[in-house]
């Protein structure tokens, strides 16, 4: 068999192929289209979100642990013992 032929021979045999992967292609390009326009934003969006409610948590804790300091300064000094469901654990 010469050459030519079995060029021939295999063009023809990769012809499906490379048609699949044409389809694949746009297919993976409509993928990419929905997962920058819609799933990208949202995502972001969400991430600054609970980065919002982090930096809230934090602040609110530390304020909790300063209330507590001196709450519990004020018991000490006054002989208070609170209840056990209003100490707060840390």
């Amino acid at each position: 068999m010469d050459e030519t032929k079995l060029k021939k021979i295999l063009e023809n045999a990769l012809v499906p192929l490379k048609s699949d992967i044409q389809g694949i292609k746009e297919e993976l390009a409509s993928v990419k289209d929905v997962q920058q326009n819609q799933i990208l934003p949202s995502v972001v969006h969400t991430e600054s979100v609970l980065t919002s409610y982090a930096d809230a948590y934090k602040m609110n804790k530390k304020n909790i642990e300063r209330l507590d300091d001196r709450v519990t300064t004020l018991e000490e000094e006054n002989g208070i013992a609170p209840l056990p469901e209003l100490v707060i654990h840390r």
